[in-house]
């Protein structure tokens, strides 16, 4: 069991630093769409007084995107064997929770409109 626990811990740790990867990537190109943009609106010249708010306003929304859009995430973490299944198995019952309690809200709000007229609240 220990053995089959490393393996899907190497195998989430690969597929995460791939995942990580190809965000990198796009991320890249992203950036770069940003950074040829920004440097033709800084080059641009407004053609009236009134443009220049809106030049200083375009580069400020193009610098506030690629510190938002274009970061680079973390490595991941390489896990244990252990590590990792006790990892999977909070994560399982955080799930449990939480569709138990989504369940209930459900069911609660199925009986209300069952009983339409029925139901009260107390106030």
């Amino acid at each position: 069991m220990k053995k089959i626990a490393e393996q899907e811990a190497k195998r989430a740790y690969h597929e995460a630093l791939k995942k990580r990867e190809e965000f990198v990537k796009k991320n890249n190109l992203v950036r770069k769409r940003y950074e040829d943009m920004l440097s033709k609106v800084r080059k641009w010249k407004p053609p009236t007084p009134d443009h220049v708010d809106l030049k200083k306003f375009m580069i400020q929304q193009l610098e506030d995107s690629i510190e938002f859009d274009c970061f680079i995430p973390e490595m991941p973490q390489r896990l244990s064997g252990e590590e990792y299944k006790e990892q999977q198995i909070k994560k399982a019952l955080d799930d449990i929770d939480y569709h138990e309690k989504n369940m209930l809200k459900k069911w609660i709000g199925y009986a209300k409109e069952i009983n339409g007229c029925f139901y009260y609240e107390n106030r």
